[in-house]
């Protein structure tokens, strides 16, 4: 096998197969099956040879970790038992004796997450680190540094006239830039927080211009333009020339420091300035392209500068959160995630840094495998770089499986770019220079016609004509030449070989369809997409198949609200990520609005949610309303709270449907509340289609009656800071059955 070898992986061609393949040959070659730590000589040692614990896989989750983990033992067991792996030298008692051997020292299996290897890494390293030894990574930086905010105010609070001073040029910064207005600044702070944070803890804001230097520029650029606008203005009138209208204000403007875009300030004549476009004179032509220059230089570059001064004091509070933390580092229990990768690189590049690391893991690491390489952040293979090029330097190897067509971690770093990008680092390519490029050809997953479609599009994208229509079309028109052709080079080369080849016993069938629409623009766009959908799904679809078996892909959640809405006209049963949150049912806004009238019964917005809702206004005793616009009704003006006037303008209601629980309201849970409110209105017989909803909202009512929050105030505080978190799901019985009286809501 080849030291370095790259293996591109189209979806269904076997990616995990391969990888286990992999793994196996590598640890077929590690020598016989002994236990981890007799097969590995000290890794200190230059003699030693190579164990089984030191070939390390890679994966991108912890589930995919766990799935090549089993595929591994399974494809051994299946070798022991007569069934081997094409191309593995393993006979099955030799396979045997390996699943013996693994079964028993499992934690040496080293198949792990990128992610987890550098905590490790870290974790090792903390006493030089200077951090805490027990401490855990958190996703989220502000989750960190926000709390020393509280210390920072408290000081504030206290006198210490510095943070007072930072907190008033914040607070004054954020009014003036966003127009801010009203007293609840403390959200809108951390806002803008945790906008820097990550970035100040990486150190990326260290050499910024000072304050002074910003506004002395700006200073400069605003004195400069208003300076060239006045003389101008001033030589034109000497002149006796007449300015335009427009010229006239462009120039005003500028004049008055203000940065307003026009086309005027960036002419070949200052005669365009002028009324009947006369001809000027050299003197006139020089004055305004001295004005010329001085005004664009203010609208492309004080905007920046007033922007920088601005966030200034923001990031310079956010500088000293930062110092904050890391001057309490030692003692602090959380490290934020993104400072592991930077901090596992400081480790391995320091003096004896790697051979330090691998005695402290107890592995020599000689051969990788790494596993969605297309979804690696520069961050992370600059950590994991030196164990890779002192693994080549034994004789090792790095061996890297992905897709640059399933890219889609960008937002948290990704760079497909890497995927070749390994082939161009001469300090790993001169180590092992007989690099190899394969790619698996087949698709073992997807029906012929699927197959076919993808080769289609992505195909010629690897051909350097197609290329560089692409890129033309992408790029910008004022893209440089050089940097185009650069571009689709790089395309060429990321697409080459990803054309699938279906084996001999594909599935045959499948369809995908492609239409073209036109419209005038793009609002009309989307209705036109929307018309032609309910179509498809009305006369191809819901004759042929159950809508169960429908899914449409939508780019936003917005997009998918807006889908969902039309289909809903077009009486097409739809479920959405959203459509699906508790918080957002009507029966479970109602229900809450029982509860919150309650608790609180001059709550005139609950009862009138509450009585205007179809769990109750469509009930056959509450048959008067119909006679009256109950909304209109609630939405008028009277004296006293709601509940009461609607108890004298319709006792009889109130009495058989509201007061037995007004009564009782201190007396019951909100469980039992809602439970008996369920039962009384019939709500399970008459809303059957939301039977998921309900079941699964009494669950979390019995869940906070388990936790505590059995009164109508703590469950509503619970229900406001959390019901944004639950979903329905199918509802299992949470132990109370025996106590149900009624089938409408038996297993909720």
């Amino acid at each position: 096998m080849k030291h370095l070898r790259q293996v591109k992986a189209s979806a269904g061609s076997g990616k995990t197969y391969e990888l286990t393949r992999c793994f196996l040959q590598r640890l077929v070659q590690s020598g016989p099956p002994l236990s981890a730590a007799a097969s590995s000589a000290c890794v200190l040692s230059p003699g030693g040879g190579c164990g089984w614990g030191d070939i390390l896989a890679i994966t991108f989750t912890n589930a995919a970790a766990a799935e090549m983990r089993d595929r591994v033992i399974r494809q051994l067991k299946s070798t022991a038992l007569g069934h081997p792996m094409g191309g593995l030298p393993l006979s099955p008692d030799q396979a045997a004796r390996w699943v013996d051997v693994i079964m028993r020292d499992m934690g040496a299996l080293n198949i792990r997450t990128i992610d987890s290897l550098l905590h490790l890494i870290v974790r090792a390293a903390a006493l030089e680190l200077d951090l805490h030894p027990d401490f855990q990574p958190v996703f989220a930086t502000d989750e960190v540094l926000t709390p020393y905010l509280d210390v920072l105010l408290e000081r504030a609070w206290q006198g210490d006239e510095t943070m007072r001073s930072l907190l008033r040029a914040v607070y004054r910064a954020m009014a003036w830039r966003e127009n801010s207005t009203g007293f609840l600044a403390g959200e809108k702070l951390l806002n803008q927080l945790r906008g820097l944070l990550d970035d100040v803890l990486l150190g990326r804001f260290d050499d910024v211009s000072p304050p002074d230097a910003l506004r002395k520029r700006l200073d400069e650029v605003e004195g400069r333009a208003v300076s060239q606008a006045k003389a101008f203005y001033a030589l034109a009138v000497a002149s006796g020339l007449n300015f335009n209208k427009n010229g006239l204000a462009a120039v005003e403007a500028i004049a008055a420091g203000l940065c307003k875009e026009s086309k005027l300030l960036s002419k070949d004549s200052a005669s365009d300035l002028f009324l009947k476009k006369p001809v000027v004179s050299d003197e006139v032509q020089k004055a305004y392209e001295a004005f010329s220059h001085a005004a664009c230089s203010l609208v492309e570059t004080a905007p920046l500068l007033r922007q920088a001064l601005g966030l200034g004091p923001v990031l310079l509070l956010a500088q000293t959160l930062v110092q904050a933390f890391v001057h309490n580092q030692q003692q602090e229990g959380s490290l934020p995630g993104l400072l592991i990768p930077h901090m596992a690189r400081q480790v391995l590049e320091s003096e004896n840094g790697v051979p330090e690391a691998l005695c402290r893991m107890g592995a020599r690491l000689t051969h990788f495998l790494v596993d969605e390489f297309q979804d690696t952040s520069r961050e992370q293979w600059q950590a994991l770089r030196p164990l890779v090029q002192e693994a080549l330097s034994r004789g090792g190897s790095l061996t890297w499986v992905g897709d640059v067509k399933q890219s889609i971690y960008g937002w948290r770093g990704g760079e497909p770019e890497l995927f070749d990008g390994v082939f161009d680092d001469g300090g790993l390519t001169a180590l092992a220079p007989d690099g190899q490029r394969d790619n698996l050809p087949y698709n073992w997953r997807s029906r012929r016609e699927i197959v076919l479609h993808n080769n289609s599009i992505f195909g010629p994208l690897a051909r350097p004509d197609t290329a560089a229509r692409v890129m033309a079309a992408l790029l910008p028109g004022s893209t440089p030449p050089d940097i185009c052709a650069q571009a689709a080079q790089g395309l060429v080369r990321a697409f080459a070989g990803t054309e699938q080849q279906c084996p001999d016993n594909a599935r045959e069938g499948g369809l995908v369809h492609v239409e073209t629409i036109l419209s005038v623009d793009a609002d009309a766009l989307g209705e036109d997409v929307l018309d032609r959908l309910c179509a498809l799904l009305h006369d191809d679809i819901e004759p042929c198949h159950p809508w169960a078996d429908v899914l449409v892909l939508v780019r936003s959640n917005d997009k998918a609200t807006l889908v969902a809405d039309r289909l809903i006209r077009e009486n097409i049963p739809v479920i959405t990520e959203n459509s699906l949150r508790l918080a957002a049912h009507p029966l479970v806004l109602q229900t809450v609005a029982l509860l919150s009238f309650l608790d609180n019964p001059e709550d005139d917005i609950a009862f009138m949610s509450l009585v205007c809702g179809s769990i109750f206004c469509q009930h056959p005793e509450a048959a008067a309303l119909d006679e009256e616009d109950i909304a209109g009704w609630c939405a008028t003006s009277g004296r006293g709270p709601l509940f009461q006037r609607f108890k004298k303008r319709w006792p009889e209601i109130w009495q058989r449907l509201l007061a037995p629980f007004h009564g009782q309201s201190g007396l019951m849970t909100p469980y039992d509340m809602t439970l008996e409110w369920y039962a009384r209105l019939d709500v399970e017989s008459r809303f059957p289609e939301a039977e998921t909803f309900l079941r699964r909202f009494m669950e979390v009512l019995y869940s906070a009656e388990e936790k505590g929050l059995a009164t109508l105030p703590t469950f509503l505080e619970h229900w406001r800071a959390k019901s944004g978190e639950e979903k329905s799901t199918h509802a299992g019985n949470h132990g109370r059955s025996a106590r149900y009286d009624h089938p409408q809501i038996q297993g909720a």
